[in-house]
């Protein structure tokens, strides 16, 4: 980190920068109904508010982090948070829906400059011994935006307007970008990213995330087979002769598991928030905002504890904590089966806090024993590359629940995807433990 740049200007302009892009996703979740309404539009359509932002992240934080390594991680972070700033107003003033989406596709793009460079910044900024005390900070950050998303959106839109919480998204992000000035002054040390396997990356992580999104259409199996296979060619390529992530990465046993036990955890647990809401709302009967104030209880602990997460990582060996972390996922899911109509909402509330100790305890440890394996000069590739793996993971989790209430009634599709993250999380605990192979 260059001279003269505040550790805490750092920690301080990540940690807004981070809970935007959570926020920016959690938020919509509530605004879905006012949009449709808004643009008058259908709420499947409407649903793809979120999904154009989902499929922007996870298609162009890997680039943006080779990218960053090589002109530098403070160019790429502040563009992303000027750009994220601009095309969140622009939002708030669009006049139809085709606008609303390109603009929420490019505000994804902007988020990913964000994501791929964020947490990169952090741990260069301070020594490995207070590493994980920082990337503790960030990641609480990032559950802030989680669990504050939902309330601070609905309140918004119904005090005043949803296009307020786009305003205030932008406002944020300029907050940010005045703190970071001085990351300007950063440059990269890489070398040049090879922009054929750039251009695959991104085609093929969209083609298999709409494939995925589509899996009941003809056209939705087409696309995610395409992609599935564009992105096994990209992976073999990259650890073959490299050209985003490379070799000298792919090649660590104790990186790769770090990342694949990332890909496992959101797989088996980013749906569980939309059972949860599902189940409070469709089956017990409660209301939409009663169902919200619940489903903060697990983002509220993930987010107070993710500091002692983060700490405990630079005391004991973090792919231990990170272990620890998603073994508590794996019980946390268990306590949940099976949901019926006469769950009690006391168990339903302790369940919800175990899972949000097991993914405190997972989240930061996990990108610390990912980065501590990675080379400095590699550290915004190999953090792009663990947060493809989340959103990944992510379209992985929501399509496993919506291929089965296809063909489930709602109660019976709920508890067999549990069973399904159940299998993924216990699998994810085995890897968490395995990541201490190929440690530097």
């Amino acid at each position: 980190m260059g001279e003269g740049i505040s550790r805490g200007r750092v920690l301080t302009s990540c940690a807004i920068a981070s809970f935007l892009t959570p926020f920016s996703s959690s938020s919509v979740a509530v605004l879905i109904p006012k949009i449709s309404s808004h643009y008058g539009i259908g709420l499947a359509l409407s649903n793809w508010s979120a999904g154009a932002y989902l499929m922007a992240l996870a298609a162009f934080i890997v680039p943006f982090g080779r990218l960053a390594d090589w002109r530098g991680r403070g160019i790429v972070f502040s563009l992303g948070l000027a750009s994220f700033s601009i095309f969140s107003l622009l939002i708030a003033l669009s006049s139809d829906f085709t606008s609303f989406l390109a603009l929420r596709f490019a505000q994804g793009v902007s988020s990913s400059m964000i994501s791929a460079t964020a947490v990169a910044l952090v741990s260069e900024a301070f020594p490995r011994e207070e590493r994980g005390r920082a990337v503790g900070v960030n990641t609480a950050s990032v559950y802030m935006g989680l669990s504050l998303g939902p309330p601070m959106g609905g309140l918004i839109a119904d005090l005043w307007s949803w296009m307020g919480v786009f305003l205030l998204s932008s406002f944020l992000s300029l907050s940010a970008l005045l703190v970071s000035g001085p990351l300007l002054r950063l440059r990269g040390k890489g070398s040049p990213p090879d922009f054929t396997s750039i251009s695959l990356y991104i085609a093929s992580t969209i083609l298999l995330i709409y494939g995925i999104s589509s899996l009941s259409t003809e056209l939705g199996i087409l696309a995610s087979s395409m992609g599935a296979a564009m992105l096994l060619a990209w992976l073999s390529k990259e650890v073959l002769r490299g050209g985003i992530v490379g070799p000298e990465l792919l090649r660590k046993g104790a990186y790769l598991s770090s990342s694949s036990a990332a890909l496992l955890n959101y797989s088996a647990t980013y749906a569980i928030s939309i059972i949860v809401s599902l189940y409070l709302q469709g089956v017990l009967g409660l209301s939409a905002s009663g169902s919200g104030i619940i489903m903060t209880l697990q983002p509220a602990i993930q987010a107070s504890l993710s500091p002692l997460a983060g700490y405990l990582a630079d005391k004991s060996p973090p792919h231990k904590i990170a272990s620890l972390g998603m073994s508590l996922v794996a019980l946390g899911i268990l306590t949940l089966l099976p949901l019926t109509s006469h769950r009690s909402l006391t168990s339903l509330l302790l369940s919800l806090s175990v899972l949000g100790m097991g993914f405190a305890l997972f989240a930061s440890p996990n990108t610390v024993a990912a980065l501590n394996a990675s080379p400095p000069k590699l550290y915004g590739s190999a953090n792009a590359f663990l947060g493809s793996m989340r959103f990944l993971g992510q379209s992985l989790s929501t399509a496993i629940l919506t291929t089965l209430m296809h063909g489930m009634e709602l109660i019976q599709a709920m508890n067999t995807a549990l069973i399904i993250y159940l299998a993924i999380s216990v699998l994810g605990a085995v890897l968490s433990s395995l990541a201490r192979l190929g440690k530097n």
